[in-house]
């Protein structure tokens, strides 16, 4: 039996339909920005790029130079979902599959909220019965400090802390220091043990 020269045709028509079909690697590739547009974000900014149709995704840190790129499988046409984050902010581009995506950049606002105070000492974390136990609680800018919770007879002098434990205060003690700036409150919080000596 011949093969007629229809029967070609619609074969070869299938064939190329099934090859299209087929998955491939489709790329992605572009730069994140800070709020400018020059500034190029770094690798502490992560992303993630899913293809919506086949659900496949990958999740990875931008390079050092703001730069990133990937393939994920999938056929012309297909949307990718890209979507950049940091531990503060995020933007999401939506891209259809058209060959190889290139320079598919972003905006990211890239700072963060402002956290309060920030603690530059580190705390005492022992001390003698009945010997004068003396702490300076220090930040990173001007902050009115407080005593928030700590032994009855502790006080706090500015940014000195003072107490004098005695026989009974043997053991460990929880201690938490407040810093208001105006702005936001941070805390310090630490834990004191008062070692016995022998009387």
């Amino acid at each position: 039996m011949a093969i007629r020269p229809i029967q070609i045709i619609l074969i070869l028509a299938m064939l190329i339909g099934i090859v299209s079909a087929i998955p491939v690697p489709l790329g992605v590739d572009g730069r994140v920005y800070g709020l400018d547009g020059i500034t190029p974000a770094d690798s502490t900014v992560r992303f993630s790029i899913e293809n919506t149709r086949t659900g496949w995704s990958i999740y990875s840190r931008l390079r050092a130079d703001g730069t990133y790129s990937a393939a994920l499988p999938g056929i012309e046409g297909d949307t990718f979902q890209i979507i950049f984050w940091t531990d503060w902010n995020s933007v999401t581009l939506t891209r259809q599959i058209d060959g190889v995506l290139h320079n598919n950049n972003a905006i990211l606002n890239l700072s963060h909220p402002y956290q309060g105070p920030v603690f530059t000492s580190v705390p005492i974390e022992s001390a003698l019965e009945d010997t004068l136990y003396a702490y300076e609680a220090t930040t990173d800018s001007m902050a009115l400090l407080s005593l928030i919770q700590g032994p009855a007879s502790m006080h706090l002098n500015g940014s000195m802390v003072f107490w004098l434990p005695g026989d009974a205060d043997v053991g460990i003690h929880h201690i938490k220091i407040s810093a208001y700036d105006n702005i936001s409150t941070s805390y310090q919080e630490y834990d004191l043990e008062i070692i016995p000596v022998n009387d």
